[in-house]
């Protein structure tokens, strides 16, 4: 993956002299990050940041740059070894156990860094979602929760295939860690696949985007809702920002729905 951010060493490979060197950061084709970095105009901001502040971007930033869904909105720096730690605020700092010169951390080291200093939760999401986008294998997602510290392993055991985004695996790990009986991405006849069936007959379907669905989507996702209720399915639709924002008042709401017990009764169509 080629970003735009070269050390002194890699423009050498390429055949950049000292004097094309001055000339790329004088015209402004190259600027200067820390002493033997530099990034082109088009570098991503998170990589060029890590880099300046002496590190690699990593963690949960480096899942996020290798197309990984993650709920991270803060910048995860990762430092080698011997590097002063910057005084900076809004930035995770984190050490690497062996030193890299890369100025973005691998698909595998990033994961390993986001399950060991994380929640078990993100941990989770973010292991499916590089796996649901092919960046892992599952033999690695396995080896990855059999690495997991002790504390985190059973839980990292919801390990589950398909999940369609992070908000989906947030919701099905709430549930699953109350037992409650769900499955992912089920295919209903009359209806397709849903997000969630929770027991026999509770759908629920989480927006993986904060902004609002096109006017088509929107309009499927009606017509979806009006043919799963005739077949007798309850649906419940989570919007990105009662699953990220909201999130206590949706678990109390879900919890709601489910003491009724409706979810355990199959599905009696009404017409």
């Amino acid at each position: 993956m080629d970003l735009g951010v070269y050390s002194w060493g890699d423009l050498r490979e390429h055949g950049v002299t000292r004097k094309q060197l001055d000339a790329l950061l004088d015209s402004g084709g190259l600027q200067r990050l820390r002493r033997g970095w530099f990034a082109t105009p088009r570098a991503p901001v998170s990589v060029t940041r890590a880099v300046a502040l002496g590190g690699t971007l990593g963690c949960l930033s480096g899942c996020e740059q290798h197309g990984i869904w993650t709920p991270n909105r803060r910048l995860h720096v990762m430092l080698n070894p011997g590097v002063p730690i910057p005084t900076v605020s809004g930035v995770h700092l984190h050490r690497l156990p062996e030193p890299t010169h890369r100025p973005l951390a691998s698909v595998l080291d990033c994961l390993r860094a986001s399950v060991l200093r994380h929640d078990t939760e993100t941990a989770l999401t973010v292991i499916e979602s590089a796996v649901n986008v092919g960046l892992i294998r599952e033999s690695d997602a396995r080896d990855l929760i059999c690495a997991a510290p002790a504390s985190k392993r059973n839980a990292l055991s919801h390990f589950t295939l398909g999940a369609g985004s992070g908000s989906e695996t947030r919701v099905r790990y709430f549930l699953q860690q109350r037992r409650f009986a769900v499955r992912t991405q089920v295919s209903i006849t009359g209806v397709g696949r849903v997000d969630l069936l929770v027991g026999e007959s509770l759908i629920v379907e989480c927006d993986s985007e904060q902004h609002h669905a096109p006017a088509e989507r929107y309009r499927m996702d009606r017509i979806r809702d009006m043919a799963s209720r005739d077949l007798g399915y309850t649906t419940v639709r989570l919007s990105y920002d009662q699953i990220w924002y909201s999130w206590a008042l949706t678990q109390r709401s879900l919890l709601a729905e489910l003491a009724t017990g409706r979810h355990r009764r199959p599905p009696v169509p009404r017409m």
